[in-house]
């Protein structure tokens, strides 16, 4: 109320100083609230530790891409905390957007998408599936044909990495992308900065992570990993340490010597991220066996001769390097009393390390707290996959890394874990899941996976409001079987052969 008389005053007062002024004065005024509007945001990046690498553009860049994720994240961690109150309708709202979006395609038609109106008739009808299940449907979709799984066509396809002894190629939609940004980046970095108020510093980060190489399909779309790569960043690599001509390396080993030559130039580092704790552990392992190079080129202010890289990346390369006789030596003295709590020791700023540190990585954050980063916080702020977000861990102090299930990235269902070798066991909806249990997770996304069963196994720790938080427990790897699935209440049958 008060808010409306307030709104409704100001248009009034508003309209009376546009009645009586001229439209000179008008200008006048717009141009004195640019002005000071202007010099408060000035005031707020010069209140800010702002690195000596910075150009004055890099620098207000970061200051725009901080303070955008910071609001929008605020709005979109308040909507999702909404979304958490009612869990069943907020599950049953996304199912029906995703199935509405392909009913007209060769699937969407197959199970009838346009005659399901809740999750209990899309258990009844559709069956659980593998990638078996949808690979040729895939194929399809990489040899140009259109509408076979999802009306919109893919952003690219993505490909596993394969843990499960088989690559697999997904369809990645501009969809999931924006669901990625809104429901995960944004709700992250306002987490972030809430929790490490130092990540609101305006310091370059190093990032270790390398360009993929890429095949397409006949169409021209791209095929290959969509982990964080610097294709997939190129808006912001200048917020990074390493620069431009780095990137344009091919191959990993020499690609991660320049991360490091230039991340170490810099003694006011504020964040280090890779996508996996064991690349940042391998990077301090390939920097404790090659500090010695690596101080020599900062001294010299060149990059050693012998490093595989073309002439003129040598020579991009060189052309940003100045000789740094102190930093060497000081690096030098650093590595020289050994590499125990090494990180803080050179990089003195260092506030974050952002990475996955559970599952498989969880050894890998181990060593890297226990050796190299001793004191520096870990956080793993994303559960995804190839298929897409799947959780987000909103509690970076938490002793061990757990992720609220995003209610509106994927449809959720749990298999129990005596009925994961069943080929078409009884699932539980988001909703029922129980504290303490654990679950073979299946997934339905905007891609066109429906009731998609990938091997992930996680446990559920607690729950914020109706929606489970749970830890990533391991992936387990389903042998092939034959699917045949009746519906129960339904004449409806289908089968086929897949992986479950």
């Amino acid at each position: 109320m008060a808010f409306g008389f307030a709104w409704s005053a100001g248009l009034t007062a508003t309209g009376i100083f546009l009645t009586f002024c001229t439209t000179k004065s008008i200008f006048l005024a717009l141009i004195c609230a640019l002005l000071i509007l202007f010099a408060l945001v000035l005031l707020d990046i010069l209140s800010r530790d702002v690195s000596a690498l910075h150009t004055w553009r890099s620098a207000a860049d970061q200051y725009l891409a901080l303070t955008v994720l910071g609001r929008l994240g605020c709005y979109c961690h308040g909507a999702m905390l909404k979304d958490t109150e009612n869990l069943s309708n907020t599950q049953e709202e996304l199912l029906k957007n995703f199935l509405s979006a392909n009913a007209a395609t060769e699937y969407g038609k197959r199970y009838e998408f346009a005659r399901i109106t809740s999750r209990e008739d899309f258990v009844r009808v559709h069956p659980l599936t593998g990638y078996g299940d949808v690979e040729g449907y895939i194929e399809r979709m990489v040899a140009g044909e259109t509408e076979v799984l999802t009306k919109d066509q893919p952003k690219m396809f993505a490909v596993t990495s394969g843990t499960s002894g088989k690559t697999s190629v997904l369809p990645f939609l501009r969809k999931q992308q924006r669901i990625f940004f809104l429901r995960g980046i944004t709700v992250m970095s306002y987490c972030m900065a809430k929790v490490f108020p130092e990540s609101k510093m305006l310091r370059k980060s190093v990032k270790f992570f390398y360009q993929p190489r890429w095949r397409h399909s006949a169409t021209g779309i791209p095929i290959g990993p969509n982990s964080s790569s610097p294709a997939s960043t190129k808006s912001i690599l200048h917020l990074y340490t390493t620069p431009a001509a780095g990137f344009e390396i091919p191959t990993e080993p020499e690609t991660l010597y320049v991360h490091l030559l230039f991340c170490l130039k810099d003694r006011e580092l504020g964040m280090m991220e890779a996508n996996f704790a064991s690349l940042i552990y391998y990077a301090f392992q390939f920097l404790e066996a090659n500090w010695r190079d690596l101080v020599v080129d900062i001294a010299q202010g060149s990059v050693k001769n012998d490093l595989d890289v073309t002439d003129e990346v040598r020579r991009k390369l060189n052309l940003l390097l100045r000789p740094d006789v102190a930093r060497a030596e000081e690096l030098r003295q650093a590595f020289q009393s050994g590499v125990e709590r090494i990180a803080s020791r050179i990089w003195p700023k260092l506030n974050l390390i952002l990475c996955v540190d559970s599952g498989a990585f969880a050894i890998y954050a181990a060593l890297l707290r226990e050796k190299y980063c001793s004191g520096i916080p870990i956080y793993s702020p994303l559960y995804a996959a190839t298929e897409g977000l799947i959780g987000l861990n909103i509690w970076p102090l938490a002793a061990s890394s757990r992720y609220l299930l995003v209610p509106r990235a994927m449809v959720f269902e749990f298999i129990r874990l005596e009925d994961i070798y069943s080929v078409q066991p009884q699932t539980l909806f988001l909703e029922q899941a129980q504290l303490g249990e654990s679950y073979e997770l299946v997934i339905t996304n905007a891609s066109g996976l429906c009731r998609y069963r990938f091997g992930d196994v996680v446990k559920v720790v607690d729950f914020l409001n109706q929606c489970p938080v749970v830890e990533f427990l391991y992936r387990y790897f389903p042998s092939s079987v034959c699917t045949s699935f009746v519906t129960r209440d339904s004449g409806w049958t289908f089968s086929g052969k897949g992986s479950c």
